[in-house]
């Protein structure tokens, strides 16, 4: 009977987690499991603790199973908010870091055709200098020059005429202020930046 008990508990809690959980947010499945773990227990305590035992051994053993369940939960939830805060604490950092990386290295080639832009005796464009400093550059290119094997950054060419060039940043991976946001790339809910070069300078701006 024990053994039946035993089988049915698990079954129960495992088939609920499996229902219920998801593999980028595990804890909508961990709560699922929790309260059918703190049913299948009080189920269990009930059945145990049932007749000869003496009545009042029976509401003392029902009052420690309710404390034991219920502190169970309690901490249980605790730890989720917990983990909930240092994983968005996490996102935030990353986000400044990304920001950080990516406002030092998308004006490179901008500030570069500024300055040749307003250098030359002849009368390119913007559009035809910054040719000459990105060679291989093409709308929709990612031209950042990796610098190490990990570097999971793209700057893309997003947008290129006579008087304008756009450039668009975006990390790999993290994620910006919209969940739904529908980055150059085609990824969603990535954090991105554009910079804008005119004959006047380089402006910056946020898209996610």
């Amino acid at each position: 009977m024990a053994f039946l008990w035993l089988l049915v508990g698990l079954a129960a809690v495992s088939g609920t987690y499996l229902l219920f959980g998801d593999t980028v947010d595990p804890w909508p499945g961990l709560q699922a499991a929790e309260m059918v773990a703190v049913m299948y227990f009080l189920v269990l305590s009930i059945f145990t603790m049932r007749k000869p035992f003496p009545k009042k051994a029976r509401i003392v053993a029902a009052i420690l199973t309710l404390l034991f369940a219920g502190s169970g939960l309690f901490f249980s939830k605790t730890f989720e908010k917990t983990t909930r805060w240092q994983k968005g604490q996490l996102l935030t950092i990353l986000d400044i870091i990304h920001t950080g990386i990516l406002t030092s290295e998308m004006p490179e080639p901008l500030l570069a055709t500024l300055d040749s832009y307003h250098k030359q005796r002849s009368r390119k464009t913007v559009g035809q200098v910054f040719r000459e400093i990105v060679p291989d550059a093409a709308v929709g290119k990612d031209i950042h020059k990796r610098e190490y094997e990990g570097d999971s950054l793209h700057i893309y060419l997003a947008a290129l005429s006579a008087d304008q060039v756009v450039l668009v940043g975006q990390p790999s991976w993290g994620s910006g202020k919209d969940p739904w946001f529908k980055n150059f790339n085609g990824k969603t809910g990535l954090q991105q930046l554009r910079a804008t070069l005119t004959a006047k300078g380089v402006t910056y701006e946020s898209d996610n």
